[in-house]
């Protein structure tokens, strides 16, 4: 797990050779900020002390970590943290310092049995930022961990590490105290076994009411349902859900005609036989509202044969969708609600966003080259896809200036990132999405445009892969 990795991108394996692919990959950035690798980085730049926010990134990443571990099953979870020690009295005194973070990770740690190993990777060395070991010194010494640190047999620590969690003594007790008082108590364990060094952790933190209180309040909370809607809408892609990955898209014609675009594309990985065709069926209040469209795939760059377009009436619309093998055979078919929003005239109306897939520098240039590509059905991308995201929006009154933005955000709906974007040009712009930048994991897209007291928005939830 590297700072930008979402807790649901966690992999379980045991599988060295996963492993040591993940560990030969990571790339240290401690002291290097240009060039700027990413939207993330070029984010933090703009919040001013990027010393201070790399090490707020890190803390928090460490913090999200230590609590997803400790809440799986009892016994002991081990962290081996590679790091050269994230400052935590940095920025001016008015932000404070980063301590607070801190004793959030030792909390959960210590209520979870999570112990946490530091490792500093510039091995052997004369230099020393006090302040910045102290940092690992501290989560290792809280934890009942180790530190390999100024030494250049990192082998030796590791082994000694790995002997800790192979075989330990879980103890346990009831502590006398009455009440729920949210402070540290110490912890200390003896053996009577002479030549003995006992390691373990020094203390605990007892939850108070208000933790208790704020636990409940968590658990019950509930997503946004914009979010909760986004995400249903990408569970539809998970591998093995449908035979084709479909994609429905509205917008509003200046002559005010309603259009219904769809496109789809075959399902990655490709099945034993993959769909040729999609059949698309309309029906609303139990009627057909519109003849059956037959539709290629979509292909990246192309947009003949690969979408259909239907003018339809506001309202819910039925639509059946019948996905056919080349032989004519059905290999899948099922029948998704759908909107057709009554979007007026006289107010801000935005399109469904369009994003298509590149997966080689040819796709992309013939999708940045053309004016109407196919838009892509799949929201599945991996890290080294190109995304653009087309947005289309139609202003109360002609010429009026639309202030857009668009945000990443977790699956939950937090705030990551506010992307650069273009300022729109007859209402429409064009702008990549960096999904290299991001880690593995579920993310939602953002788009929001405002004109005066007007706004509409539109989420999209996507996944990110390897």
């Amino acid at each position: 797990m590297d700072p930008l990795t979402t807790l649901s991108a966690l992999e379980f394996t045991r599988t060295k050779q996963k492993l040591l692919r993940v560990t030969n990959a990571f790339e240290g950035r401690q002291g290097e900020i240009f060039p700027i690798k990413s939207v993330m980085e070029e984010a933090q730049l703009q919040r001013g002390d990027i010393r201070r926010v790399r090490a707020e990134v890190t803390l928090l990443a460490l913090q999200a970590l230590t609590t997803r571990l400790a809440g799986l099953k009892e016994g002991r979870k081990t962290i081996i943290f590679v790091s050269q020690g994230p400052p935590t009295f940095v920025g001016s005194r008015s932000e404070g310092s980063l301590q607070d973070i801190m004793r959030d990770i030792l909390r959960a740690a210590n209520r979870g049995n999570v112990t946490i190993n530091v490792v500093d990777p510039v091995g052997l060395s004369m230099e020393m930022r006090v302040g910045d070991k102290g940092t690992l010194y501290q989560l290792a010494g809280d934890t009942g961990g180790r530190t390999i640190m100024n030494t250049n047999d990192l082998g030796g620590g590791m082994i000694k590490t790995l002997d800790d969690a192979s075989a330990y003594y879980v103890l346990g007790y009831t502590p006398t105290r009455a009440e729920d008082d949210g402070k540290y108590h110490k912890i200390s364990v003896k053996v009577k076994r002479a030549g003995t060094k006992v390691t373990a952790r020094q203390g605990y933190w007892a939850p108070s009411t208000r933790d208790l209180e704020a636990a409940a309040v968590a658990s019950s909370r509930v997503l946004e349902p914009r979010v909760a809607v986004a995400l249903g809408s990408l569970a539809t892609q998970q591998p093995g859900k449908r035979a084709a990955d479909v994609w429905m898209g509205f917008a509003r014609t200046d002559a005010g005609q309603r259009q219904l675009t769809v496109t789809w594309e075959p399902v990655d990985p490709a099945p034993p036989i993959a769909a040729a065709v999609v059949d698309f069926e309309f029906a609303q209040g139990g009627k057909p509202m519109a003849a059956a469209r037959r539709v290629a795939p979509a292909k990246s760059g192309t947009t003949e044969g690969a979408r259909a377009v239907f003018n339809l009436e506001p309202g819910i619309v039925a639509v059946t969708v019948v996905a056919k093998a080349a032989d004519g055979t059905v290999l899948d078919r099922w029948t998704q609600q759908a909107e057709v929003p009554d979007q007026p005239l006289s107010g801000l109306v935005m399109a469904t966003p369009r994003l298509y897939r590149a997966r080689t520098l040819l796709e992309f240039r013939a999708i940045r080259d053309a004016a109407d590509p196919t838009p892509g059905a799949s929201r599945q991308y991996s890290r080294t896809d190109r995304v653009l995201v087309d947005i289309q929006c139609r202003p109360p009154k002609p010429g009026d200036p639309i202030d857009f933005s668009a945000h990443v955000q977790t699956r939950e709906g937090q705030e990551l990132a506010t992307l650069p974007t273009p300022e729109l040009t007859n209402g429409r712009a064009r702008f990549e999405l960096p999904v290299g930048s991001l880690g593995q994991g579920t993310y939602i897209l953002r788009l929001q445009a405002k004109v005066g007291a007007d706004e509409a928005q539109q989420l999209i939830a996507f996944h990110v892969g390897r």
